[in-house]
């Protein structure tokens, strides 16, 4: 035959058979792709027979070809990428040769495996260990080929044209790249339609073929023999050299997604990364397990998502064979976070085409991770799995929640245990109970349990807290604004979808009222977060589950309960001190109002100045000063004690709450008037009111959380669900707290830990006179009194004063356990004691102030007791420290954990060597840190805690 191959030519070197089968493939392309595979298929057996023959392996014609590629392995002939290439042209071919299988893209796909293929063989069994393929030289297009076929076949010639610029050292401006576009083009044209013409004229009948292969069987028998006879290391030089080959082998990125296409679809998944594609509207379906590539995320298009039914499992990332796949399996977590209306789903894979290699482990094979499972580490697995596989691991309990306490973690299982009931579980702000909701949502996303669920928040604010924080991944959508859009609900829904709305947004829907309202089944599930519900249960038929705050008032059942006191004792909140009391002379006597006096009034909501004649007797209580009168000598008298007790240029910021807009811009100028007097010069924004009239309030509380200034806030009412801040310092209440739920809502902004921070003061304007005598004067009486401050006291829940204080610590019954030296109790009797302390009205912040040292609680109660002086906290740490370095024979990691111990010591001052007080947290457990400290935990705790108490 005198056809020349374009692209293998280099196997006339070796036996004519094998490049006549790969002329034959190359010639049958275009017209005939069934019968290309089929002669692929014949050059890879007929390739392995020559293997086999020159190492002195093979058996004769009657031996599978199955069969004889298991042999090769097992001797180590063919390993590694070549070991793909021989399957996947024997698979390929025996499909074709058993139906109407074989498709442009699917031969020219198997055409550059064949060569691959050739390319080893030469390497490793030719005259060439170094011999190059170069570029492959593209057929023509075939005339009716799938738009895939031409996209591949148009890289390849652009590869092509690249190579021989190289090989030309052309310059690579735009024209002379056209014009080696068009020369590989027309070259590869030409040497096509040679091998047309040869071929043609050199068809072979049945006789020609049988004598042909009974010529390369006589053939492949002397080999057998020569290699029979060959001196002892010949043929385990031929397997080194073959190995050698095989290691330089590797597929390009677009034969890997090929790969995993064909390996997705063994293990029973509709999976085509060119056909089943998002941007070609391919979809999830109910009853189907479809790999769908392209779907859009943050991070840009995911290659594949796998889908059992409506439900995303997973995310496939295919790399090239030169980067690791444990990293992919990173960009892989990251898309599938991002991804376009789904929630997150719970694995990912990474693969590259490449078979498992025994040292590039992370460079070859199938990688797997269990995102649901934290301490799951990436995994290579030995194929891909099943769809009933995957829902099968699904089944499996999920791990306890990343990154959550104790308390967390029971109420999450308490509101998964309730997943198709409507109950509550109640959490104090600045407990994580906005994060608790959400890992709530993702966990029964993740795990397959809803479809599609409603998260009501209480505020815009915290949508776009959301939107920006580390719940961003989640997806969250924002439920339209109102009944014009109920086309919204009628889009299709690939697997889980997450949606966020205010319980305020959903009264839009509930006034339209019905034929506007939305199908009462939109979701099968309504989470809220500490916010109204009444809404979302007139408009959906679904179970509701509540994360709201303890003295919200709802009649939902509740599962289980996390107040302030209990965040204070496990250091997740810190303690107010005693409140410091403010009394002025009006405070004390009232603004009195006499019977026909005239008064100026103005309306708060108009802003109309009248003026009224009083009718009879009026006190004003200074609780309603900012309410019924405003009385800007009291707010300068105010102003002044507070300038004593707040420096803005220190970080410590304070929170100022009165009744009005109006109340607040009076305050407002008052501190900045008293605290320019007593420091100097002070910024504008150094003072600013926060309230529903104030400019941008939103971005002004933000900068208020996030930057060194403004440092002093007034404002109306407690901050917005879900935002604290921890540099907040001081509070002060220029009008009481309206109920219980404000009053813990506004602590627990203060009560954020910060370093340095050890609590937070509470500041209040009290008085003997209360209001009485009301009357309609008209609006708000505005007054020109002066007042003078006339005492500043701390209010101690005990004892009145500090002395007292101490003295009643003294005389409690219950603390005999204290009076020990050293100090033993377990964890739960110092539980005990503190909260039976507590109900007393005695708290380690109170019993700080009472003594003037920054000691714990330990040393605060012994001191009081008289067992020991009080000190400084921090010099019983660092003496604890140093008598468990002591211990001796610390490695480096142990010493941090040393300091880590210490650390927690000082935040938690409990006196326990038991260690659970280790674990409310979300830090390390007892347990992880004893297998650190190589089992000395308890040692290591005896000896702190001796030091220390």
């Amino acid at each position: 035959m005198d056809a020349r191959s374009p692209n293998f030519q280099f196997l006339s070197a070796h036996d004519p058979l094998l490049l006549r089968y790969c002329v034959q493939a190359e010639r049958y392309f275009a017209e005939d792709p069934n019968t290309c595979l089929i002669k692929l298929r014949q050059f890879a057996e007929a390739l392995a027979e020559e293997v086999a023959a020159l190492s002195g392996l093979y058996q004769g014609p009657e031996e599978g070809f199955a069969d004889l590629l298991g042999r090769l392995k097992a001797r180590g002939l063919i390993c590694g990428e070549a070991n793909e290439l021989f399957h996947s042209l024997r698979k390929a071919g025996n499909l074709a040769a058993h139906g109407e299988y074989g498709t442009h893209r699917e031969a020219l796909r198997q055409l550059r495996a064949a060569r691959a293929l050739a390319g080893w063989f030469h390497r490793s069994f030719g005259a060439d260990p170094g011999f190059r393929l170069g570029a492959f030289v593209p057929p023509p297009d075939p005339g009716e080929a799938e738009t895939a076929v031409h996209d591949a076949l148009e890289r390849l010639r652009e590869q092509l044209a690249a190579e021989q610029a190289e090989a030309d050292e052309a310059q690579a401006d735009a024209q002379a790249a056209d014009a080696r576009k068009a020369r590989a083009e027309a070259e590869a044209r030409a040497a096509y339609a040679q091998l047309e013409e040869a071929l043609s004229l050199a068809e072979e009948s049945e006789e020609q073929l049988a004598a042909e292969r009974a010529r390369f069987t006589a053939q492949l028998r002397d080999a057998q023999a020569r290699a029979h006879r060959s001196p002892e290391g010949v043929v385990e030089a031929l397997i080194q050299r073959a190995r050698q080959a095989a290691e330089a082998l590797a597929p390009d990125e677009t034969e890997a997604r090929h790969r995993v296409d064909a390996a997705l679809r063994e293990a029973g998944w509709e999976a085509d990364h060119e056909a089943l594609t998002h941007g070609g509207g391919a979809r999830p379906e109910a009853g189907r397990a479809r790999a769908i590539a392209g779907w859009p995320s943050a991070e840009g298009p995911a290659d594949q998502v796998l889908f059992i039914g409506m439900t995303a499992v997973a995310v496939a990332e295919t790399r090239h064979h030169t980067l690791d796949l444990p990293g992919a399996l990173e960009q892989a977590t990251r898309q599938g976070r991002g991804l376009r209306g789904l929630a997150p789903p719970p694995f990912v894979f990474a693969a590259n085409g490449r078979p498992p290699h025994p040292v590039l482990l992370t460079r070859s094979g199938l990688w797997f991770d269990d995102l649901r499972q934290p301490e799951h580490l990436p995994e290579r697995l030995p194929a891909w799995p099943s769809p009933a596989q995957l829902t099968a691991r699904l089944a499996e309990p999920a791990a306890p929640v990343d990154g959550a306490r104790p308390y967390q973690r029971q109420l999450l299982a308490a509101l998964e245990g309730a997943l198709g009931r409507t109950a509550r579980v109640t959490m104090v702000s600045g407990s994580g109970r906005t994060w608790t909701t959400l890992r709530l949502l993702e966990r029964l996303a993740r795990g397959g349990h809803i479809r599609r669920a409603l998260l009501l928040v209480e505020r815009d604010a915290l949508i776009e807290e959301l939107e920006r924080g580390a719940f961003a991944a989640l997806g969250l959508r924002t439920l339209p604004e109102g009944p014009e859009e109920t086309e919204w609900f009628a889009a299709p829904l690939p697997g889980a979808e997450l949606i966020v709305t205010t319980d305020a947004g959903l009264g839009a829907w509930v006034a339209a009222g019905a034929p506007a309202l939305p199908p009462r089944d939109q979701f099968d599930l309504l989470v809220v977060d500490d916010c109204g519900d009444a809404a979302a249960r007139q408009l959906f038929d679904a179970p509701l589950l509540a994360v709201t705050g303890p003295d919200a008032a709802s009649a939902l059942p509740e599962l289980g309960r996390y107040g302030l006191r209990e965040a204070v004792r496990d250091g997740v909140l810190l303690d107010h001190e005693p409140a410091i009391v403010l009394r002025t002379a009006l405070s004390e006597r009232g603004l009195r109002l006499t019977p026909g006096q005239d008064v100026t009034t103005v309306d708060p909501a108009g802003g109309e100045v009248s003026l009224t004649r009083v009718a009879a007797d009026v006190c004003i209580g200074a609780a309603d000063f900012g309410r019924l009168a405003l009385v800007p000598g009291h707010s300068r008298a105010v102003g002044q004690a507070l300038a004593a007790l707040i420096d803005p240029a220190l970080p410590a910021k304070t929170l100022v709450l009165c009744w009005s807009a109006l109340h607040a811009d009076q305050v407002v100028v008052a501190l900045r008037a008293a605290l320019a007097a007593r420091y100097g010069a002070l910024r504008a924004d150094a003072v600013v009111p926060i309230t529903p009239t104030s400019d941008r309030p939103l971005a002004t509380l933000r900068r208020f959380r996030d930057e060194p200034w403004p440092s002093v806030a007034v404002v109306t009412g407690p901050l917005p669900a879900g935002i604290g801040v921890p540099a907040l310092r001081t509070l002060v209440f220029l009008r009481p707290p309206h109920d219980a739920a404000e009053r813990e809502a506004l602590y627990a902004a203060a009560a954020r830990p910060a370093p340095g921070k050890l609590g937070f003061r509470v500041v209040r304007v009290d008085g003997a006179a209360e209001t009485s005598g009301l009357q309609d004067l008209g609006g708000v009486v505005l007054s020109e009194a002066d007042d003078a401050v006339i005492s500043i006291t701390r209010a101690f829940p005990v004892g009145g004063d500090a002395a007292g204080h101490r003295a009643a610590l003294a005389a409690q019954p219950g603390l005999e356990a204290l009076r020990a030296t050293p100090l033993r109790v377990t964890t739960a009797a110092w539980r005990a004691i503190v909260a039976a302390l507590e109900e007393a009205g005695f708290t380690e912040a109170s019993l700080r102030v009472a003594t003037g040292v920054d000691d714990a609680l330990p040393g605060l109660l012994r001191g009081a007791l008289g067992v020991a002086p009080c000190r400084p906290h921090a010099a019983r740490v660092a003496e604890a420290l140093q008598a468990a370095r002591a211990l001796g024979g610390w490695t480096l990691a142990q010493e941090d954990a040393l300091r880590h111990v210490a650390a927690t010591l000082a935040r938690r001052g409990v006196p326990a060597v038991d260690g659970a007080w280790l674990e409310p947290s979300a830090e390390p457990s007892a347990e992880r840190l004893d297998r650190t400290l190589s089992g000395r935990l308890h040692a290591v705790l005896e000896a702190m805690i001796n030091a220390a108490w």
